[in-house]
């Protein structure tokens, strides 16, 4: 049984404060439900004991007047005998609620958020003494867009000083020039990321299972280009072994339905000329004109705007099986099953194997992790694990480990 050591840390009064032995609960929300979902900024929300005032503001507890707002919040955890701990979550304060259930009890509730919530708090543009504010990008590919939006004046997240806190992948997707008229910076992004047909989010645990060093501490702004393969693990859920990479879960909810099922595109890219692309063979005749719309895209090509919007049509123009979630308590775990587990974060790679009642074959399952939820108490640990199909998100890649099986991916058309 693994037996974890938390950690959760509040930049208080000039240093980090170790607030772990009065929490009384953690939950923690990151990423998305599902591929076709714009990622959200991820939460954290920490319920501290207050009973003697130390927490809350103007009763004169140690931290009464310490400034909460915008104080560091990070939430990390111990296991197999590491030197450094796994980041589960790491963000900035928004909030602070004191409660009082009863005249003896006291609770102070810190809700904090990550990177992509202060993007959404700033603005793209130019020096604001300027004659017109606006943003100037020249013709350049995808994630020379990001990096320069992220250092744009009145953007500066996260400071390029902290390259530790940035992942970009090297694009080869062009994006037009363009003058960006004072627009809300996660807007913009958010365009730049379906343009790319790629993702834009915070990271937060560690790509792979990487082993943690004292730099990382999650909340890494990530850009994944077009096609980026997952982050392979070597995990597979559900086994029946005690080894490292077949940790036990709890149960999962699989979905086959409409949520991801299109058979018409419509693109439109810097141009403004509408790309059409219809799977009228087998997609529209059974199921019918289930169209996408995709315009105001940033791309150069009109090209490139028809294979982006041809490729996703012929991804998601059948249904497809699909595992939509699964949970695991890492406290059943073995340390070393822990230990990964914990580490699952946002475009890792993993299988699931399971047997569905009344049947007599197990199933096996390749897919991505596209959110995690961390529902914490000093007894129990209980991990939600948003996953995809592979499938649903990419093609075959030859020779890769998790994207590379014939049996849940799809071939290119």
């Amino acid at each position: 049984m693994a037996d974890p050591s938390f950690v959760v840390q509040i930049y208080l009064d000039g240093s980090f404060r170790d607030v772990a032995a009065d929490v009384r609960a953690i939950k923690i929300d990151v990423g998305r439900e599902r591929v076709l979902d714009a990622f959200a900024a991820g939460s954290c929300r920490i319920s501290l004991n207050n009973q003697d005032a130390k927490y809350g503001p103007l009763t004169g507890g140690t931290y009464s007047d310490a400034q909460w707002i915008n104080a560091e919040v990070r939430v990390l955890v111990y296991l197999n005998g590491a030197s450094q701990p796994t980041p589960l979550f790491r963000g900035f304060c928004d909030d602070i609620d004191v409660t009082y259930p009863d005249k003896t009890d006291s609770v102070l509730i810190v809700k904090a958020s990550d990177g992509l919530s202060k993007l959404s708090r700033t603005e793209l543009a130019d020096d604001l003494n300027g004659a017109t504010g606006n943003a100037t990008f020249a013709e350049e590919v995808g994630s020379t867009r990001f990096t320069n939006v992220l250092d744009n004046a009145q953007v500066n997240y996260p400071n390029s000083s902290s390259p530790v806190d940035r992942s970009i992948d090297t694009s080869t997707i062009t994006m037009a020039a363009q003058t960006v008229a004072q627009m809300n910076t996660l807007t913009y992004l958010a365009k730049l990321s379906q343009s790319e047909d790629g993702a834009i989010y915070c990271r937060h645990g560690l790509p792979g299972g990487a082993t943690a060093v004292a730099a990382q501490r999650g909340n890494v702004l990530t850009y994944k280009k077009r096609y980026a393969p997952s982050t392979a693990t070597g995990l597979t859920f559900g086994g029946s072994s005690t080894t490292t990479q077949t940790p036990p879960m709890t149960g999962l909810t699989t979905s086959f339905g409409q949520e991801l099922l299109y058979t018409r595109g419509v693109y439109a890219g810097s141009t403004g000329n509408d790309q059409e692309y219809r799977e009228n063979v087998i997609g529209e005749p059974a199921y019918g004109i289930r169209t996408i719309v995709r315009r105001n895209l940033l791309n150069l090509n009109d090209t490139d705007v028809k294979e982006a919007c041809t490729n996703f049509v012929a991804l998601h123009s059948t249904p497809s099986l699909r595992v939509k979630n699964l949970t695991c308590k890492p406290r059943a775990m073995t340390e070393a099953q822990a230990e990964k587990v914990a580490k699952l974060g946002v475009w890792d790679g993993f299988s699931v194997r399971f047997r569905p009642a009344g049947s007599a074959t197990d199933l096996l399952e390749v897919v991505r992790c596209e959110g995690v939820r961390h529902d914490i108490t000093p007894k129990d640990w209980t991990m939600r694990l948003s996953t995809s199909g592979s499938g649903a998100s990419q093609f075959f890649i030859l020779d890769s480990e998790i994207d590379g099986l014939l049996d849940t991916n799809k071939l290119a058309p």
